[in-house]
């Protein structure tokens, strides 16, 4: 019985969320170009967040998210990574002091923001047809950034340089950020996102600046064994 409750919620919910009309009584944006309320209301909150992140955040979002705990257990095991396999541990941790901690999270939000920056120039000009109406960042939009900075971005070259470690599995994910880490990892791709002045993003996105993550931060931790 507890389950079909739950199941009844769950869709009476999820037929809140998809009625329109309830979207309405949400702050809306005044584009009289977008019909939708529920669209209206999202590009309100998305263009609220992205002024906040862009004018008053001075944090990190990695340390936001995870805490410092959270942070420092992610690099250490993303180090792992580069020397044994997801299911053993043969060699001893690496240990990040608090200082190492700050420098590498600004690094990586500083370079994952760029990256996604690019990405939405390319975006905005793939879709260039003058209408004002905000483009969807597209996965191939990212895949492009890459294709194109490559030779000119240091961040995009050393990170995508073919190898081993370019590769990310769900394994490797999941021993990095537990079962549930796609709710951790959405929220800071989000973020990012905010500061990189992005409205809209399909879901590939979330996928593809994560394991852009893992991958630059392996290559930047492959020494930290020598």
């Amino acid at each position: 019985a507890d389950f079909y409750e739950v199941q009844f919620v769950c869709q009476r919910f999820y037929q809140l969320l998809t009625a329109d009309e309830q979207w309405k009584h949400c702050e809306q944006s005044d584009d009289d170009r977008v019909e939708s309320h529920r669209e209206r209301a999202c590009i309100a909150s998305a263009l609220a967040n992205i002024q906040e992140y862009q004018t008053t955040y001075e944090g990190n979002v990695f340390v936001e998210v995870l805490g410092v705990a959270g942070w420092r257990t992610v690099l250490e095991k993303i180090s792992l990574l580069n020397q044994v396999s997801p299911s053993t541990f043969n060699r001893d941790i690496i240990s990040f002091r608090g200082d190492t901690l700050a420098v590498l999270g600004a690094m990586v939000q500083d370079t994952l923001t760029t990256w996604l920056k690019k990405s939405n120039r390319i975006c905005i000009h793939r879709v260039g047809d003058g209408s004002g109406v905000y483009p969807a960042l597209t996965a191939a939009d990212y895949d492009l950034m890459e294709e194109i900075t490559r030779p000119y971005d240091v961040h995009v070259s050393f990170a995508l340089t073919p190898g081993p470690m370019n590769t990310v599995s769900a394994d490797d994910l999941g021993f990095l950020f537990g079962p549930n880490y796609q709710v951790s990892s959405d929220r800071i791709i989000r973020k990012l996102s905010y500061m990189a002045g992005i409205v809209k993003m399909e879901d590939a996105i979330y996928d593809k600046v994560w394991e852009s993550f893992v991958v630059f931060m392996r290559r930047l931790l492959v020494g930290a064994h020598a």
